[in-house]
């Protein structure tokens, strides 16, 4: 069941950086676990 929903959410995150959608300096799960208080 989890290897489920981490392959479609790996996959979303792929398609994002590569449709330059994402715009998370760093798109790591650890990193948006944490509060952004880059510049």
């Amino acid at each position: 069941m989890f290897a489920d929903l981490r392959a479609p959410i790996a996959m979303i995150r792929t398609i994002e950086e590569h449709s330059g959608l994402s715009h998370m300096p760093d798109p790591n799960p650890a990193s948006l676990a944490q509060p952004v208080v880059s510049s």
